[in-house]
């Protein structure tokens, strides 16, 4: 939601990210609910290479798309931050 909410306020290819990025974390959602599930599978002893690689393939792509959402939205706060700036105020 924090990206998408930024992604409104800026404009050209950074907000084109923004909404990218957004509907990627909802990518991230389904691949923790398939990383949790080869986690049960595996407290089930129902453990093979392929649960294993499947759990830890979700599990990498959940989190790199966190880490991508996380950095977005650091340099979003600060392009906010500067465009705020660079504004001049105006006089009465």
């Amino acid at each position: 939601l924090a990206c998408k909410a930024i992604a409104v306020k800026l404009k050209g290819g950074f907000s084109r990210a923004g909404y990218i990025i957004a509907n990627a974390t909802l990518f991230a959602g389904l691949a923790d609910v398939m990383e949790n599930t080869g986690i049960l599978f595996s407290l089930n002893h129902l453990i093979s290479s392929t649960v294993s690689f499947c759990t830890v393939f979700f599990s990498v792509i959940k989190w790199t798309i966190v880490f991508i959402a996380v950095l977005y939205l650091l340099a979003s706060l600060l392009a906010l931050a500067f465009c705020k700036k660079r504004v001049e105020p105006q006089r009465y």
